[in-house]
């Protein structure tokens, strides 16, 4: 015999609380809560997810740079000159559109046949997953543009990693668009996320044998490099929510049982 819904009732006279009078709405209540704090934070994870972004290393040095009227400086490849809107121009030295010298400032070529490297610097680690290049786009010299390469990474002056024989595309040739810029260059997917503060070219060959005993000088138009800037970490404070509506779910599945 038992009295109310939670009341008790009699077992060999004695007085006990009945086992299957547990307080239903309140495991629900319990249950409900666990799942939507899980299922707030695991959205909030997922949908806070920041895009990488294209970023220009902060400083460039070159083992050799050319010089003078007709000056192609290794700056010239990270500073933006001869970009616009991710589109790169094809002016040549021989171009007087939109002025005299068009083609320079806006491409780094090396001054040398001997091997030749160019060293991109951060001031700070970033987490790189992938870059756009501009290979060598002046249109009277596509074949100086890169070929193959190493890629080496270094984080506080150490060699974190070192992709080996990394092939690039000849920039496209066609007429001279009077300065408009029609290059898109193209991205190169490093397979893998790697924290580094220098991202070094080496053993460099261009598209007319540079490095097999002959061809000539070799160069690129612009480059940047894919930071990620969020790798989906949650801060402790999010752990802590999580970790609560797990808590709240696994009281209500014990107390079901």
């Amino acid at each position: 015999m038992s009295m109310g819904r939670c009341g008790v009732r009699l077992a060999n006279g004695e007085a006990v609380r009945d086992p299957d009078c547990e307080d239903k709405p309140m495991k629900t209540a319990i249950g409900n809560l666990g799942m939507a704090l899980v299922v707030v934070v695991v959205s909030g994870v997922v949908a806070g997810r920041a895009p990488a972004a294209l970023i220009a290393p902060d400083s460039v040095i070159a083992s050799s740079q050319l010089s003078g009227a007709d000056k192609r400086l290794a700056v010239d490849c990270i500073n933006g000159n001869g970009l616009i809107a991710g589109m790169h121009t094809n002016a040549s030295y021989a171009d007087t559109t939109p002025g005299p010298g068009a083609g320079q400032d806006i491409y780094w070529l090396s001054a040398s046949k001997i091997a030749q490297w160019i060293d991109f610097a951060f001031t700070t680690g970033k987490s790189l997953d992938g870059m756009r290049v501009w290979n060598y786009s002046e249109r009277t010299d596509l074949s100086r543009g890169v070929r193959q390469t190493d890629i080496e990474f270094y984080l506080g002056g150490s060699l974190v990693t070192t992709l080996t024989a990394q092939t690039f595309t000849q920039a496209p040739g066609g007429p001279y668009t009077g300065g408009s810029p029609t290059y898109a260059g193209e991205f190169y997917n490093f397979g893998q996320t790697i924290l580094a503060d220098h991202v070094k070219f080496t053993n460099m060959t261009n598209w007319i044998g540079y490095g097999t005993g002959g061809g000539d000088l070799i160069g690129l138009s612009e480059i940047r490099f894919n930071q990620v800037l969020n790798e989906d970490i949650p801060e402790p404070a999010t752990m802590a929510l999580l970790g609560l509506g797990v808590g709240c779910v696994g009281r209500y599945v014990r107390r079901r049982r």
